[in-house]
C-alpha cells in the first residue's frame, strides 16, 4: 500500500489521542472518550446537543473500542513499543471492567445509548440480539484474549452465540437510533439487511468458527449478489436488504445498495478465507468466492465512488442514481482493506484493483484526513467534497475501528501475514491467553 508512512503516523496519533483523553479523565469518566469534532478540532461541551456530550455513552462505540484497543496493543507490542502497549493494556482493562459492571447492573445488556451508570437512555425495543450485543461480544472477546481474562472470554462467547443464533433465525433486530434522516438503517418489519451477518464475519474469523463463516458468506453470495438471477439489475449489483421471501427489498423508490457495506463485506469475507482454505468441504464455496469477489469489488467501487473523492452512502439500483450522495469516512478504509486482500489472495484476478485501491487511499488521506484532526478523519463529506455535519451513525468519533483495524490488517498482509486465525487471533496478532 502506497503512503504507508502516513497511515502509520495517523494510527500513532489517534491512539495517543485516545490514551491522553483517558488519562486526563481519570476515574471521573472511565469510558472511551471520543466526544469531539475532528473537523472543527474541538471537544463537545455544554453548548452542544445533549446527545453529543458525556451524558450519552454509546454501546456501539465502547464495544468497538475494546476491539480496537486490543489490536492496537498487540501492534505496538510487536513493534517494540512496550510503553504505549502497556498504556493501552491498562486502558483496555479499565474500560472492560467498567463495561462489565454496567452490563451486570443493567439486565445483562448494554444499550445503544446509556448513562454513565449503564442505565438505558434508549431502552430495548426487543429482547432479540442487536448491534450493541454484536459489537460488545466481539470487543469483549478481543479484550479477553489480549488480557488473559477467562471470565470475559466465557461471557463473550455466550453473547456471541446468542447473536449468531438470532441472525440465523431472522430474529436479530437493529437497535440503531438515526441521527441522519437520509439514513435507511432503522428497523422496518419484514426487512432483513445483510449488515448483521456481515459484521458477524469479523467475529467468526476471530473465534475461528469456520462452518458458520462459510454459511454466512454463502447466504450473502446467494441472496445479495446479482449473478444474473435478477434481470432488472446489472450483473454484480449488491442488494442491501431482502424481504420475508428472500427477494430484494423494495420500497416506493426502488431497490438499494449501500456500496460501502458491499465493499466492507468483501473485506470481512477476506478475513475468513484462511479458515476455509485447504478444507475440502469448502471447495465449492471457495470457487464461488474466487469467481465473485474481484468482479464484485470492481463493479461496486465504480458504482459508488464519486468524483469528489469518496463512496456514496446509498445507490438506487432501480433508477441507477445516487439515493444518498453523502460520503462517510468509514467506507474508504474498508475499501482499502478489501482491495488489498484481493491483491493478496487473488493476484491472477486483480486487474484494475490496485488502481482503485490507490484512488481510495488518496481520497481518504487528501480529503477526509486532511479535513480532520487529532489523528482522525472527518466523519462525512458531501457530494461536492465539502465537510458535512451529517452524522452517519453516532456523533462520537469512531475509536480506530473502521480506519485503524482496516489499516492494521493491510500492514499485516504486506508483512507476510494472512488473516484471522485462532492461533494468531487476527491479522494484527493478538496474544492468545485463552488458557490463562
Amino acid at each position: 500500500m502506497k503512503r504507508e508512512p502516513e497511515f502509520r503516523a495517523l494510527l500513532m496519533r489517534s491512539i495517543d489521542t485516545m490514551i491522553a483523553r483517558f488519562q486526563k479523565n481519570g476515574s471521573a469518566y472511565l469510558f472511551l472518550d471520543t466526544k469531539f469534532s475532528a473537523s472543527a478540532d474541538r471537544d463537545f461541551d455544554s453548548g452542544d446537543a445533549l446527545f453529543k456530550r458525556r451524558e450519552y455513552v454509546y454501546g456501539w462505540i465502547q464495544g468497538r473500542g475494546l476491539e480496537s484497543l486490543a489490536e492496537h496493543a498487540a501492534w505496538l507490542e510487536a513493534a517494540g513499543d512496550a510503553r504505549r502497549a502497556g498504556e493501552v493494556d491498562h486502558f483496555l482493562l479499565q474500560l472492560g471492567e467498567t463495561l462489565e459492571d454496567c452490563r451486570k447492573k443493567n439486565g445483562n445488556r448494554l444499550y445503544f445509548a446509556m448513562r454513565p451508570d449503564g442505565s438505558a437512555i434508549t431502552p430495548l425495543e426487543s429482547e432479540n440480539a442487536n448491534f450493541t450485543d454484536l459489537f460488545y461480544a466481539k470487543g469483549l472477546y478481543a479484550a479477553a484474549l489480549r488480557l488473559g481474562k477467562a471470565q470475559w472470554r466465557t461471557q463473550a462467547e455466550s453473547m456471541f452465540r446468542r447473536v449468531i443464533s438470532d441472525i440465523r433465525t431472522g430474529k436479530f433486530r437493529t437497535d440503531q437510533r438515526l441521527f441522519d434522516p437520509k439514513n435507511q438503517g432503522g428497523f422496518v418489519s419484514g426487512k432483513f439487511p445483510q449488515g448483521p451477518r456481515m459484521i458477524a464475519l469479523g467475529g467468526l474469523a476471530r473465534f475461528g468458527w469456520d462452518a458458520q463463516a462459510a454459511e454466512f458468506i454463502n447466504e450473502t453470495l446467494t441472496h445479495h449478489v446479482n449473478l444474473g438471477q435478477w434481470a432488472q439489475m446489472e450483473r454484480f449489483d449488491f442488494v442491501e436488504a431482502l424481504d420475508r421471501e428472500g427477494r430484494p427489498w423494495r420500497d416506493r423508490e426502488g431497490i438499494f445498495c449501500d456500496p460501502g457495506h458491499a465493499l466492507e463485506w468483501i473485506g470481512l469475507t477476506g478475513k475468513c478465507l484462511p479458515l476455509l482454505r485447504g478444507k475440502p468441504e469448502y471447495a465449492e464455496l471457495l470457487g464461488r468466492i474466487d469467481f465473485t469477489l474481484p468482479e464484485l469489488f470492481r463493479h461496486i467501487f465504480d458504482l459508488g465512488f464519486q468524483p469528489a473523492g469518496g463512496i456514496m452512502k446509498c445507490f438506487n439500483l432501480t433508477s441507477r442514481t445516487a439515493q444518498n450522495s453523502d460520503m462517510p469516512w468509514w467506507s474508504l478504509p474498508e475499501t482499502i482493506r478489501a482491495g488489498e486482500e484481493l491483491l493478496h489472495f487473488f493476484p491472477s484476478r486483480s486487474r484494475g484493483i490496485e488502481t482503485r485501491v490507490q484512488r481510495a487511499v488518496d481520497a481518504f488521506l487528501d480529503g477526509f484526513v486532511a479535513a480532520g484532526s487529532r489523528g482522525f478523519a472527518c466523519q462525512t463529506r458531501d457530494v461536492s467534497g465539502n465537510v458535512s455535519d451529517c452524522i452517519p451513525a453516532v456523533p462520537d468519533i469512531d475509536p480506530g475501528y473502521h480506519t485503524n483495524l482496516s489499516v492494521l490488517d493491510v500492514f499485516a498482509l504486506s508483512s507476510g501475514g494472512s488473516s484471522d486465525s485462532p492461533s494468531s487471533n487476527g491479522i494484527s496478532v493478538i496474544r492468545n491467553f485463552a488458557q490463562a
